[in-house]
This record gives C-alpha cells, structure tokens and sequence, in this order.
C-alpha cells in the first residue's frame, strides 16, 4: 500500500513543465513569435525513442552550446555549412513553456526566408535549435540535399483574387461579306443625315 501512494504521490509532484500538450501539425509561420521557454532536459526527454545514454549527451552538448555545425533553414529546406545533409522536415518542435508540435510547416514564409539553427548530431539522433525562438526539435540526417517541392507558379492576380488579363494570341479575322455589308450601311447612314 505505501507503494501506491509513493508512486502517486511521485507523479504528483512532477513538475508542471514536464508535461508537455502535444498538437499535430502547427504553421511556424513566425519564427520568434513563441518560443520555448522549457528546459533543455524536458525537451530531450519528450524523445523517447532515443535511447538514454543519447539523450543525456544531447543534453550536455546542447546545455555546452557544443553544436556539430550551423545551418540554415529556408522555406524548403535545411542546408548545411558543412556538406551534411538533413531532411527538410523539422519535427516535435518545443513552443512556449510546455506545448510541442508533431509537424511543422513553412509554407507561408517567404521565399528568401533564412533561419540560423544550431545542428547537433549523436549517433544517428539530430537536433536542431534556432537561434530566433530556441524551439528544441528533431530533424533526420540524409544521404543527399532534399527540398520540399515547391507550389505551382501561379498567373499575376489583381485585388480580390480576379486574374489578370490575358490578351488573346489570336485575332479572329471578320468574314469579307459582313465587312462589306457593315461598310455599305456605314455609307448610307452618313449620307441620309446630309
């Protein structure tokens, strides 16, 4: 029975930003807007699929500010300084004090967006940390440079969503009676009025 109660009373004490509120996908449309104000620990150990002892020399390195290399993140992908190569998808991103997002997306950052993130790297576990926000998150390393795809080019639109005009690339040619008979009636018409 004391047990019981040593164990309840353990996950009762546990500290308010241990618990993470997990959401799946969120836009990181504001890089800085809200970043994590959590501890390292509790983000590395959000990882549960990385094995212990991993975790816990991430947490050394990162708490040392020991980074493998910089990187930069952009609208579709993440580019090394060092001839790495890392997956464009930044996952479990840390918001705040105790929130972290499953997906993350860029979708609506600007074309020549760039992020400065520090890269670190324990046996084939990453994780990266902006500079802007500190938002601790997952990334994969690959084998080679991979972008998102990039949306269609879309045609120049106005105010409101109307399209612009497009000038038609042929010009129908009127048939040579309709000319004939709109010239003779322009012709009769200007001389009735005299």
């Amino acid at each position: 029975m004391k047990a019981k109660w040593l164990i309840l009373l353990a996950l009762l004490s546990t500290s308010a930003s241990a618990v993470s509120l997990t959401q799946r996908d969120c836009s990181w449309d504001s890089p800085g807007h809200n970043p994590y104000r959590g501890n390292i620990e509790d983000a590395i150990n959000y990882y549960r699929e990385i094995p212990t002892p991993v975790r816990e020399t991430l947490k050394a390195r990162i708490t040392a500010g020991q980074a493998d290399e910089l990187v930069a993140i952009t609208k579709y992908a993440v580019k090394s300084s060092t001839g790495a190569f890392y997956a464009p998808a930044i996952t479990d991103m840390h918001f705040g004090p105790n929130l972290v997002c499953n997906t993350i997306t860029r979708s609506r950052w600007p074309e020549n967006m760039v992020q400065k993130a520090a890269m670190y790297c324990e046996d084939k576990y990453c994780v990266i940390v902006p500079f802007i926000c500190g938002n601790i998150s997952r990334i994969e390393r690959v084998d080679r440079l991979v972008e998102l795809p990039k949306p269609p080019t879309q045609p120049p639109v106005y105010e409101h969503g109307v399209p612009a005009w497009k000038p038609p690339t042929e010009v129908p040619e009127p048939g040579s009676v309709m000319l004939l008979l709109a010239g003779a009636c322009g012709i009769l018409f200007t001389r009735r009025k005299k």
